[in-house]
């Protein structure tokens, strides 16, 4: 008897010693709340859950906040000009000054015997300067007006819409794209889509001081400024210390920049100033350290050869070419290049006399090749 309890008594401690290796240091078989928040379960969904419903709720309030800014104006539009009620030929004049020479052109494409034959009177057109034949693609920015027409003609919006709603209503749909590129670069910078919400409401609000589109549809910078908001947005995305090198995120965040870039290019003669306070921001913030040297490099070069794909898409116009921007962006590029190459290895644990003079040297590299890209453009 007392070897059989002996026996047992080894069976149990053996058993026990098994259990206690299969899963050690692990709670009670009987506890699994316990295994649960041991092994970060429940937390880990919940997580996924918020990220989930944080990413649904922002991007439902900026689709949400574009068509109330769209809706919006066109309302402010309508009541101000009774716009649905009036002839066509009414609405075609109350596009005043510039904006009825830029619609012009779109309706001329549109009742064209075809496009291409739209495009060789543009190019060859006798009745804007008469007696002199300029070239319109040349002389100003009207490509948004031929993408329109190429829509119009190749969709089914030609169908349904008149050219003149389906031009307003196009605008009205780039500018909620606008509201869509402040929302979205508040939400990059501060980590929280009520940001973005409270950047568009403001937006929207004070709209007679940030915008001319309820009484202007067809100015420039109704086609362009989306596309500069956009490029924003994939900038911040761009720069932030999460895009690391290499990185999907980079990657895509710098071809959106480079998409956005030609488009507020092409789309509005005014781009080459605003593209150069961009390029010294970044060259300025490239030579104190903030922005890495093969950040700014690419930025530059993304803007350097926005401006000159533009200028070969409207036959060579010489003002893009003699813009100080793409001077500044080329020198700039080669300044960047030559720091990182020569001027500022180890810029980070130099001293701060050693920084100054570095950073002095980095400008003088600019500005001498800054003039002779002003000489030889």
């Amino acid at each position: 008897m007392g070897k059989f309890s002996k026996a047992k008594r080894q069976r149990s401690l053996s058993g026990g010693a098994s259990s206690a290796l299969e899963a050690p240091g692990g709670p009670p078989s009987g506890d699994l709340s316990a295994a649960g928040d041991s092994e970060g379960g429940l937390p880990g969904w919940l997580g996924c859950l918020a990220t989930v419903l944080e990413w649904t709720a922002g991007i439902g309030l900026m689709l949400g906040c574009a068509w109330g800014f769209a809706w919006l104006t066109n309302e402010i539009h309508e009541s101000t000009l009774y716009f649905s009620n009036i002839k066509e030929v009414e609405r075609e004049i109350s596009l005043r000054t510039e904006q009825g020479l830029y619609y012009s052109y779109y309706k001329q494409l549109v009742r064209a015997p075809s496009l291409r034959q739209g495009l060789f009177e543009l190019v060859r057109d006798n009745s804007t300067e008469h007696p002199d034949t300029i070239n319109v693609l040349s002389r100003m920015n009207i490509y948004q007006e031929v993408l329109l027409a190429l829509l119009y003609r190749y969709t089914w919006f030609g169908t349904y819409l008149q050219p003149i709603y389906f031009y307003i209503y196009s605008v009205l749909f780039l500018n909620g794209l606008l509201i869509c590129g402040l929302f979205a670069t508040s939400w990059q910078l501060t980590g929280t889509p009520l940001a973005g919400c409270l950047a568009a409401v403001m937006y929207t609000l004070n709209s007679m001081h940030t915008t001319r589109l309820s009484s202007t549809h067809a100015l420039r910078e109704h086609f362009s400024l989306p596309f500069l908001w956009l490029q924003l947005f994939c900038l911040s995305v761009y720069f932030s210390r999460a895009s690391v090198r290499g990185s999907a995120r980079e990657r895509v965040s710098l071809l959106g920049a480079q998409i956005c870039c030609f488009l507020f290019t092409l789309f509005w003669q005014f781009n080459q100033f605003v593209l150069l306070l961009q390029s010294l921001s970044v060259l300025t913030a490239s030579a104190i350290g903030f922005v890495q040297f093969r950040k700014a490099f690419a930025f530059l070069l993304t803007v350097a050869g926005s401006l000159l794909l533009v200028s070969l898409l409207q036959f060579g116009n010489p003002m893009l070419l003699t813009a100080p921007a793409l001077s500044v962006c080329l020198s700039g590029a080669l300044s960047v290049a030559v720091s990182r190459r020569w001027l500022l290895p180890g810029f980070g644990s130099a001293g701060r006399l050693a920084r100054l003079s570095r950073v002095a040297c980095q400008a003088w590299v600019c500005l001498l090749a800054f003039a002779v890209c002003q000489t030889v453009l």
